[in-house]
């Protein structure tokens, strides 16, 4: 098949993954993929953190489950994309006891984005989108271990354009990603500890995968897939379109993909050490 045939075929499974209400079969948990890094000996760490980040998947007006497993996750802070009102209420009914700060930007569609933290919140942004953009960004900084860190949520644009096209999409979404996070990354401050993750619709290789990799970013070591679609073809499509991005006095002790909850996306979930 050639490429261009392979982009016509997917784009019915894309526009349903961004675009409509759906109701993937529930699963149960299990881990995907797992690693764990040493500290080198003239590392210093001062304390450690976790973060995840998951795709909720707006179609799903709320899922139980789901929520049950954000709390299970045990991590410092749970960052969210597509959410909506009936997500918040019912995030909001069950996990206040276990992340008492919470924030939500609710949007058109696909949206939405929040985060769920055990640390208190000092500062919260909205970062609307550059023309032709989707979707705001949320930037957050909490004060853990004594030490301001930011956090950019992000959902960037999907590889298909305004009109639908997933074959002019494909190639022509690519730059609007790199001016999204270009905007957003404007907006961060320099020499603190950095955190850039969410749902960003394009693979490791991906423009803006690579302008925050030439700035000094860090990733993951995961190449397993975060995103999958059964199709009416009995094909299961994967991809690794959510990642996590990190840089300044930051090392990564370990992270994970889970296999969970009825969303097209899994939650990817990363602890790290502060350094001194």
């Amino acid at each position: 098949m050639n490429r261009q045939s392979a982009i016509i075929l997917l784009f019915p499974v894309i526009v349903l993954s961004c675009s409509r209400k759906e109701h993937i079969e529930p699963r149960s948990s299990m881990l995907l993929y797992s690693s764990r890094s040493a500290l080198s000996p003239k590392d210093h760490a001062i304390g450690s953190f976790s973060v995840a980040s998951w795709n909720v998947n707006f179609g799903i007006p709320s899922d139980t489950a789901m929520i049950r497993s954000m709390g299970d996750f045990g991590t410092d802070a749970v960052f969210l994309q597509e959410t909506t009102p009936l997500w918040e209420s019912a995030i909001r009914r069950s996990l206040s006891g276990k992340y008492p700060h919470m924030k939500f930007i609710h949007s058109a569609g696909a949206g939405g984005l929040a985060v769920l933290s055990r640390h208190p919140i000092s500062r919260m942004t909205t970062i609307q989108p550059p023309p032709r953009g989707w979707f705001p960004a949320m930037l957050i900084t909490l004060k853990i271990s004594g030490r301001e860190i930011q956090f950019l949520n992000v959902h960037l644009h999907p590889p298909f354009d305004d009109r639908g096209s997933v074959v002019r999409g494909y190639f022509s979404t690519r730059n609007i990603r790199r001016r999204e996070i270009g905007k957003y990354h404007k907006m961060l401050t320099a020499g603190i500890p950095t955190i850039i993750l969410g749902d960003f619709n394009e693979e490791p290789g991906g423009k803006a995968v690579s302008y925050l990799v030439g700035r000094g970013y860090s990733t993951l070591p995961s190449s397993e897939h975060t995103w999958h679609w059964k199709t009416s073809f009995y094909i299961t499509l994967r991809s690794q379109l959510d990642h996590v991005l990190f840089s300044g006095k930051l090392r990564l002790a370990r992270s994970r993909v889970v296999r969970t909850g009825r969303s097209d996306h899994f939650p990817v979930l990363a602890t790290f050490h502060l350094i001194k």
